[in-house]
């Protein structure tokens, strides 16, 4: 692998995750301006409708492009790339029709009585078809940023688009619009980042010269996106959104707006770890060493160094979610949400483990052998069956239950079934040294958290519990030499990497 592609892939991993973390962080301040300006009744009907949006997103296997195009890409094949783009989006906007025209029939029939009851009229019926529309399409062309590494537009028009959801969602819920407010904004703020995406695309594939030839695998690309859609389907179930769905059904939407903040801030929080952000960053930069090399030693290695690396910030940050979660509900959100303390304690742990999956996904995703993760998620009907008995039986608690054991089903069988295929195994000492210094951060702000009393000293204590697990890194490095050397390449991202390496010891 050259040089260049090293630095390309660094280069995007700060990108991206200065990006994300200017997004999540704008995406926190939405959030907190719902929780604080809808009723929790609100908040549960909109995140049942939005919730729906995300599923029809699953629904497009998208991690074709991811797979293909960079192959297409380092073997400067553009003709291809074309062709795989162009087939995807058109094959996409009909389906989206059918849709479209599916959900306005249903909305029109006797059936839609359900909806009323959660709160669902029919003009938000209206806005979640055209949301979803333009949501998926924008979604297909991120996509294609992300596979060959276009982190700095994608970057800009994310933090962009973040920026309008607060903004205007601050403006219309200030002024009393309540939810039509909040879907106006979204239908508004999707719009421009479609037509933005867009004109990217236009340049970076459909204007570029054509070079290369031959045909698109049509047998090996169907395969693909079969298993790809089917794996998908499960990711459905087993997302939260059906939680929600099932508890809207059973308890109603204030139940299911309490659920919501809950796994939902949980997951998102243990979202900001830079090992979760870099993975579609990380990715294609795997599978182009692949097309090049062909080594499956590259693999082993590759998920040896990014369990590691996901180790490294999700210890810590499960630990920290979990002594912080009273004082992050009371302050930075609302206490009438510390009702499902437990519940958010609970989705801090199973999201945090789940991550590990991103090392595993990369691996077999890379050897195109996505009925690994088909297999896996047959859970999905565990999921579903366990939500649809303990949600009436032990509410959120069975519902969270469900969810987070079917996700480590899901988690330990990928893992199990690439093991066949590729020697691979997680580090055990490295792991040793990273929950030793996650534990020892532990107590740290467990010994702080009394004087923890407003949003200000929350912020404080949660620096000395970052500057304490860096410090704790540096003395019980977890990377080897072998790693050090692998992050020189990386330049300065990999240089900060390097003193947490043994090394410099």
């Amino acid at each position: 692998m050259s040089e260049k592609l090293y630095s390309a892939t660094a280069r995007g991993a700060i990108y991206n995750y200065s990006s994300t973390v200017l997004v999540t962080l704008l995406q926190f301040l939405t959030s907190i301006v719902f929780i604080k300006m809808l009723s929790v009744f609100d908040y549960g009907v909109y995140n049942i409708i939005i919730g729906g949006v995300g599923v029809l997103g699953l629904v497009f296997p998208v991690a074709t492009i991811m797979r293909f195009l960079p192959e297409y890409a380092q073997k400067g094949n553009t003709l291809l790339a074309k062709k795989l783009v162009k087939t995807f989006l058109f094959y996409s906007l009909i389906i989206l029709g059918i849709f479209a025209l599916s959900v306005f029939l249903f909305s029109i029939s006797s059936f839609s009585n359900g909806l009323l009851k959660l709160g669902i009229t029919k003009e938000f019926v209206w806005f979640f078809i055209l949301i979803s529309v333009l949501t998926v399409i924008s979604g297909i062309i991120d996509t294609v940023l992300i596979a060959l590494i276009d982190q700095k537009f994608r970057s800009f028009i994310r933090v962009l688009y973040s920026s309008l959801v607060f903004l205007l969602s601050l403006i219309l819920l200030s002024f009393g619009f309540a939810l039509v407010g909040v879907f106006a904004v979204a239908l508004a703020s999707a719009a421009v980042l479609l037509s933005l995406s867009a004109w990217r695309l236009q340049n970076l594939i459909f204007s570029r010269p054509l070079q290369g030839g031959g045909k698109l695998e049509s047998k090996r690309l169907l395969d693909y996106s079969l298993f790809s859609s089917l794996n998908y389907f499960g990711d459905i179930v087993l997302g939260l959104t059906i939680d929600i769905w099932v508890i809207g059904l059973f308890l109603g939407a204030y139940q299911a707006g309490l659920y919501a903040f809950a796994a939902k801030t949980a997951q998102t929080l243990i979202a900001l770890s830079p090992a979760a952000i870099a993975t579609i960053v990380v990715y294609p930069m795997l599978i182009k060493k692949y097309t090049e090399t062909g080594s499956k030693e590259h693999l082993v290695y590759f998920f040896g160094l990014y369990s590691k690396f996901i180790a490294f910030f999700v210890f810590p940050m499960i630990i920290g979610v979990v002594v912080f979660a009273d004082p992050i509900i009371r302050f930075v959100f609302n206490p009438e949400y510390v009702l499902v303390t437990g519940i958010f304690m609970i989705s801090a742990i199973g999201f945090g483990f789940s991550a590990f999956r991103s090392a595993t996904l990369a691996v077999y995703s890379t050897l195109e052998r996505l009925d690994i993760g088909f297999k896996a998620k047959l859970f999905f009907i565990y999921n579903l069956a366990a939500d649809l008995i303990l949600v009436p039986l032990y509410g959120l608690t069975g519902a969270i239950f469900a969810t987070t054991t079917a996700t480590f089903f899901v988690f330990l069988t990928e893992f199990l079934l690439t093991r066949k295929l590729v020697n691979i195994s997680f580090p055990k000492m490295a792991f040793l040294r990273i929950l030793a210094n996650s534990a020892l951060m532990g107590l740290i702000v467990f010994l702080i958290l009394p004087f923890v009393k407003s949003t200000l000293t929350l912020g404080i204590a949660a620096l000395a519990g970052i500057g304490s697990y860096f410090a704790l890194s540096f003395i019980n490095r977890p990377f080897s030499e072998r790693d050090s050397g692998f992050f020189e390449k990386l330049g300065f991202l990999g240089k900060f990497f390097s003193f947490f390496s043994r090394k410099n010891h």
